[in-house]
């Protein structure tokens, strides 16, 4: 679970986030219990097909977000979102344009830390397995091109840099804290997703990846 102190760290606020995430963080703030390493309740409830329910297309829940803050994956139980945003040179790109590669969609800023401390291994993570079809979409949210620009000269990216100027793309993706990583597949569908930090050098974290790209 996030703690108020984190969110503060990443330059973010309880009343800064998004109505659901504020509620659910109170109510898992309340809970009794940690967080486990299963899925969120309900998160195996979709179709067989994976296409999801109504009830799969409202906000997430308290134990959705439970356990996206948590210290491992899990399971994204909404629909596949679009993600259509410029490059910093002013192309449009669409995530569908990976559609055949496994990836990761990372939304960071560089005024966050840990945003700071994961793109460097993401980084050499994507570049390791490129042969096997893994890639990196990294998404700035809301930050100048120019800073943008100066960040990447110091800590290059071995990736594709989209620009979320507005923010409007993380809002859509419930990005209510950065970083904010979700898995996609080959076929184009959001699998798992994660709010805040990760141990990247987990064999957990990175067992979801290598599982994926064998897939």
């Amino acid at each position: 679970m996030i703690s108020r102190r984190r969110l503060l760290q990443t330059g973010l606020t309880l009343a800064a986030l998004p109505a659901w995430a504020g509620a659910a963080n109170n109510a898992a703030s309340n809970a009794a219990g940690g967080v486990g390493k299963g899925p969120a309740n309900g998160a195996q409830n979709g179709s067989p097909n994976g296409t999801p329910s109504a009830a799969q297309n409202a906000a997430p829940t308290a134990d959705a977000l439970k356990a996206a803050t948590g210290p491992n994956w899990a399971p994204w139980t909404g629909p596949t979102l679009p993600l259509v945003l410029p490059d910093l040179g002013g192309r449009e790109l669409k995530l569908s344009a990976w559609r055949g590669s496994v990836v990761i969609v990372s939304f960071w800023a560089t005024w966050c830390e840990p945003c700071r401390d994961e793109l460097p291994v993401l980084s050499t993570m994507a570049k390791r397995h490129r042969e096997e079809g893994l890639r990196l979409v990294a998404v700035n949210v809301g930050e100048a091109p120019a800073k943008i620009s100066a960040f990447l000269k110091k800590t290059p990216i071995n990736g594709t840099v989209l620009h979320d100027r507005n923010s409007a793309a993380s809002k859509k993706w419930e990005a209510a804290a950065l970083p904010a990583n979700y898995l996609v597949d080959r076929a184009g569908t959001i699998r798992f997703w994660h709010l805040g930090e990760l141990n990247w050098k987990s064999h957990e974290i990175g067992g979801v990846v290598t599982r994926m790209l064998r897939s």
